[in-house]
């Protein structure tokens, strides 16, 4: 069992390192490495996840598809509130 969960971790180790080197070679990867406690893995899976970062027109539509927007839209003038 215990050469079982070395194996894993060794492949674990392996695709992480490989999706790092991946990540490396996009012309942001520095600048979202750059941001204070966003190390090398974070960057990979921000870059992952963005895919092509040029597909946004705008930093706030990279904020929202990131689901980070919190404007609040409301209409009407009552506030329900439940106590």
């Amino acid at each position: 069992m215990a050469k079982i969960v070395q194996n894993n971790n060794n492949v674990i180790n392996e695709l992480r390192d490989k999706i790092i080197e991946k990540a490396k070679q996009s012309s942001y990867y520095k600048i979202i490495n750059s941001f204070y406690g966003i190390g090398e893995i974070l960057t990979a899976e921000i870059l992952g996840e963005l895919g092509g970062i040029t597909r946004f027109d705008s930093p706030k539509e990279i904020i929202a598809f990131c689901g980070l927007d919190s404007t609040i839209k409301q209409f009407g003038k009552s506030i329900n509130v439940k106590y």
